[in-house]
Order: structure tokens, then C-alpha cells, then sequence
């Protein structure tokens, strides 16, 4: 749940403005206290408070800023190997497609001598976390009873940067060896390819926990970035809630209807 603009609430008139805060403050809530239990569950010792479950929030600032850094400039060179050790599976498929279809335009219109290039030229402040939470996976058929899904602690962290994209040649043969990224010595932007642009986006990295000793299962994985939460989406996880509501009911009722409870 990242808090949209200011703006964004207006712009849905004063009564749907009113519950668009209302519900984002609602399942914000829920999420801290979501998170809450599950910190104070793990907790051997009360005075002092002493917890095995820290999933280390306060360092995931700078961490998602590198992540974000690393993932762009792998992406940007094609290296799915790279990419496989920090991006989750959905992450890595889509790149995956990205990264071939780039190959297959980059043959046929003749790249074959120059490489493309992310980069930072500035941030614009520190980077912020927006929104965390953690929850335990759903329950799947595979996953028999006596055991406890893993437990996965998200962080949504906003970036505020400058940006370049651009296509390099090298000018030696020297500087052919190696890449730009590493040191863009002997290099220079192919004319017209260069894009700069500013960019302000909510990174966000998740790692799995066991339920059990609350340590980590994997390593930090980067998922993606998301905008802000809509009013639209909320509307979407209202109708959901309903839905669930409504099997609930159907559900009670057909148990009541089969021990014979509702007849006179």
C-alpha cells in the first residue's frame, strides 16, 4: 500500500476521497500489525524484549538502491546469469524475453559493435522505504499439514534519481575487451542513442523466512516496482473481500442445510 499523491486522492471527489484514506490507512494498519505479531511471536524474552525474527528493515534502503543499480545494468548488458542470482523467477522469465528479443533486433540491424549502457548520474536525496510488511505464503495441497509456509518479508523502498540509457562503441581494440560499465575508457555514445531522464520509483526486494527459527531461506530477491496504490485497486481487494465474505456465507449455510439445523 504506497500512498498515492495528494492530487490522486482529490481528483476522486470528497466522498470517494474520504474512503480511498480511509482504506489505505485500513490495510496499512493491518500490515504493521500483521507484522507486529509475527515480530512479538518470535520473541524469547519479553524485559528486554528479545526477537528471533529480524528481517533487517532498516538496511533495506541502500540495499534496494544497489539491487536496483545491479539489476538495470545487467538488464541493460543482457546478463542473465547475473540477473538469475538477484531477480525472482517471474522477474527473470520476463527478462529473459526481453533480453533475446533485444539480441535478435540487435542482429538484424547490424549492433553487433556496441553495447548498452545504464547508469546513474546522480540521486536525488536518500532512498526511502514507503511500505513493508510481512505475511505467510498460502497453504498449497503439496504442503502437508504439519508443516508452516515460509514466511516472506517484502519492502517497498522509493528511488528518486538521473538516469542515462545509451548505446556505446568502443574506439580501440583495447577497450573491446572489457565493458563500459567496468571502465568506459576508450568508449563513446553512439550518436543518437542517448536518453536521459528522471526517475522516482518504488523498488521492491523480498526474502523468505522459516516460520519455524525465523532465519532466511534465500537470499535478498529483487521483485520488480510498483506505482502507487490506485483507487482502483482498492475497489479490486474490496470485491475479493466480498467474494470471500459471500463463499463464507454459502459455506455456513450448506453445513447448517446438512445437519438439518434450519428445518422447524
Amino acid at each position: 500500500m504506497v500512498f498515492p499523491p495528494f492530487s490522486a486522492i482529490v481528483s476522486q471527489g470528497p466522498k470517494t476521497g474520504v474512503k480511498y484514506i480511509y482504506y489505505l490507512l485500513k490495510y496499512r494498519f493491518s500490515a504493521w500489525w500483521t507484522q507486529l505479531g509475527i515480530r512479538w511471536g518470535s520473541a524469547t524474552s519479553f524485559f528486554p524484549p528479545k526477537f528471533r525474527f529480524d528481517p533487517g528493515k532498516s538496511r533495506t534502503p541502500g540495499l534496494a538502491r544497489d539491487m536496483h543499480a545491479q539489476m538495470n545494468t545487467y538488464l541493460a548488458e543482457g546478463n542473465l546469469e547475473r540477473l538469475s542470482q538477484i531477480c525472482t523467477h517471474a522477474l527473470q522469465e520476463k527478462f529473459k524475453a526481453v533480453v533475446n528479443k533485444r539480441k535478435k533486433s540487435d542482429a538484424t540491424k547490424g549492433r553487433d559493435n556496441s553495447v548498452l549502457r545504464w547508469e546513474v548520474l546522480r540521486y536525488e536525496g536518500r532512498p526511502k522505504i514507503v511500505f513493508s510488511s510481512t505475511f505467510p505464503f498460502p497453504k498449497t495441497p503439496a504442503l502437508p499439514k504439519s508443516l508452516k509456509p515460509p514466511l516472506l518479508f517484502e519492502s517497498v523502498v522509493r528511488i528518486k534519481s538521473v538516469q542515462r540509457l545509451a548505446r556505446w562503441k568502443p574506439t580501440t581494440k583495447e577497450a573491446a575487451t572489457r565493458s563500459p560499465s567496468v571502465d568506459p575508457t576508450g568508449w563513446e555514445i553512439v550518436s543518437g542513442t542517448e536518453k536521459v531522464h528522471d526517475a522516482s520509483e518504488n523498488v521492491v526486494i523480498q526474502r523468505q523466512f522459516d516460520p519455524n527459527t525465523y532465519m532466511p531461506l534465500d537470499g535478498w530477491k529483487f521483485w520488480g516496482t510498483i506505482g502507487h496504490t490506485q483507487w482502483a485497486d482498492i475497489k479490486q481487494i474490496l470485491d475479493l473481500e466480498s467474494m470471500e465474505r459471500e463463499k463464507a456465507d454459502q459455506s455456513v449455510a450448506k453445513t447448517i442445510e446438512d445437519m438439518g439445523l434450519g428445518k422447524k
